[in-house]
């Protein structure tokens, strides 16, 4: 297998990375609590260019890594390995780290909505606060189940395809 082929497995694995942190932060950052108006247009500004980089990254993947590898691009012996067993192993990688790197803000994000729940009135707005940052937590780690649970399909789909196959 050629390196560039490896080379556009960790592309793709960096935009897809980029698409969901776009994503999620597009979705939560407009029910924030407390931030100003232009604070907010600022991080949605930040959302939508991660996102659209996420998008431009994933879309020329296959070129960028035949750029990237050019003059160095030589089989990679992966005794076996195909394009789909490494898509994969990388989905499921990047899974497991979303879920294992947001498990610990879901914990402490239930703990910390329903401690502010027990408390008085004036303490809805923390509330409210703790709710859509327990969410973004929340998203992105379902986010990592599901690309754990369908790593197989996703690598299924961009295998087939001529135009991911690295020259």
């Amino acid at each position: 297998m050629p390196l560039s082929a490896i080379v556009q497995v960790l592309l793709r694995l960096a935009a897809l990375n980029w698409f969901i942190t776009g994503m999620l932060q597009g979705i939560v950052t407009p029910f924030q609590v407390g931030p100003s108006e232009s604070f907010v247009a600022s991080q949605l500004v930040t959302a939508g260019v991660i996102l659209i980089l996420g998008i431009i990254v994933w879309i020329f993947a296959p070129f960028l890594s035949r750029l990237f590898t050019q003059g160095a691009d030589e089989p990679v012996s992966l005794a076996g390995a195909s394009l789909r067993s490494l898509y994969s192993t990388a989905f499921v990688g990047l899974g497991l780290w979303f879920a294992l790197k947001n498990f610990a803000r879901v914990f402490n994000g239930i703990h910390f909505y329903i401690t502010a729940s027990l408390q008085e009135a004036s303490a809805i707005p923390s509330r409210i606060t703790a709710f859509y940052n327990l969410s973004e937590a929340a998203l992105t780690f379902l986010a990592g189940l599901v690309l754990v649970a369908t790593a197989r399909i996703w690598a299924g789909k961009l295998t087939k395809s001529p135009d991911n196959q690295p020259q």
